[in-house]
């Protein structure tokens, strides 16, 4: 993944930069619990590090609303996984691993229950990274400081997490997570 993204992104926004470093960090952590194989480890923790890279295009107004998003606002922040996966897509043919990259940006908040956007797919339907990317995302956001919520205390965000495998959450992909955790 072209580096300039994550600079591009770490000047719009430090946080968000910051979150998708930390995230790219733990898919590829949970990646590696999951069996990921050692030549893709890699390309996971980009994707892990792109996953938010479409905020770039999201109005200040929106992304930096210190209380709830409305309906339209709401709207509006989901079309950042598909910029996203444009922008990506933007810099030509790269191959097998960057395609992975762009699909598991794409659908990084797919559910595993189908109620997840864009696509609104489910369970083994949603790309295998993507579903790592989701665990990784969410325990990252609800335990860091956001303009909409405080910091929530790791075991509770373990605990949330836990509550939304089958639905939110692969079960497979929450084992594991859990297990990394225990560590």
């Amino acid at each position: 993944m072209d580096k300039a993204l994550l600079v591009a992104l770490d000047e719009r926004d430090a946080d968000t930069s910051g979150h998708c470093l930390r995230v790219g960090l733990l898919a590829e952590s949970l990646g590696r619990a999951l069996g990921v194989r050692d030549d893709e480890l890699g390309s996971l923790r980009e994707a892990g590090f792109a996953h938010d890279i479409g905020k770039i295009a999201i109005p200040d107004r929106v992304l930096f609303k210190p209380g709830a998003l409305d309906e339209s606002e709401f709207r509006q922040m989901q079309t950042h996984s598909a910029i996203g996966e444009r922008i990506l897509a933007s810099q030509g043919p790269q191959g097998p691993a960057h395609d992975r990259i762009s699909e598991a940006v794409l659908h990084h908040h797919e559910r595993f229950d189908g109620a997840g956007y864009p696509s609104g797919l489910k369970a083994s339907d949603i790309p295998f990274w993507a579903r790592i990317i989701a665990v990784a995302d969410c325990f990252d956001a609800v335990t860091m400081t956001r303009p909409y919520h405080d910091p929530m205390p790791a075991d509770n965000a373990l605990d949330l997490i836990v509550a939304g495998s089958g639905t939110h959450f692969d079960p497979d992909v929450v084992s594991a997570f859990v297990t990394l955790m225990s560590v």
